[in-house]
């Protein structure tokens, strides 16, 4: 048997959408004890948080634990449905949480607690300040650098907070 070697990434926040995991939820038994596990711990019906209309599926506090629980479901599938360990697991921001999770460092019902206070905080450290982020591409460090040294001398705060790498 010809053995492949795989790595997975982990999506962050921003993915989440209405609809996401239904498809999980309403094939696999599996997939509904996760659902009612993480759930019960935190909470929240993640149902009607990821199959009804809403404006929770936005927030932080809600997003994190979300994205974690479809993405540790989507994992825990394929591992039941192709048991072959990765060699490497690897998230982006959140996506860190369901990769940690996948290997084995923190159960799943744990991470989604963890994420779900994770995303309370850092929802609060915005709720009384005028403050959003955005994602620059295409230009370079220095350049992006400029543009917020420039914004920041006509009194705004703009910062860089992430570069990202090109492989």
């Amino acid at each position: 048997m010809d053995h492949k070697r795989i790595a997975m990434i982990f999506p962050g926040q921003g993915s989440q959408s209405i609809g996401m995991g239904k498809s999980f939820y309403e094939n696999s038994a599996i997939a509904r004890e996760m659902f009612e596990k993480a759930g019960a711990r935190i909470g929240i019906d993640f149902t009607k948080l990821l199959f009804e209309e809403n404006d929770q599926l936005d927030k932080t506090a809600y997003t994190q634990p979300a994205i974690l629980l479809i993405s540790l479901i989507a994992y825990r599938l394929f591992q039941d449905a192709m048991p072959t360990k990765p060699v490497m697991l690897l998230g982006h921001s959140l996506g860190e949480f369901s990769a940690l999770s996948a290997a084995g460092a923190i159960d799943y019902v744990d991470a989604v607690e963890l994420v779900h206070k994770r995303g309370t905080l850092m929802q609060a450290a915005c709720e009384e300040i005028d403050a959003g982020m955005m994602a620059i591409l295409g230009l370079e460090d220095d350049v992006v650098e400029q543009v917020c040294a420039t914004a920041n001398a006509e009194g705004k705060k703009v910062w860089p907070a992430n570069f990202n790498q090109n492989g």
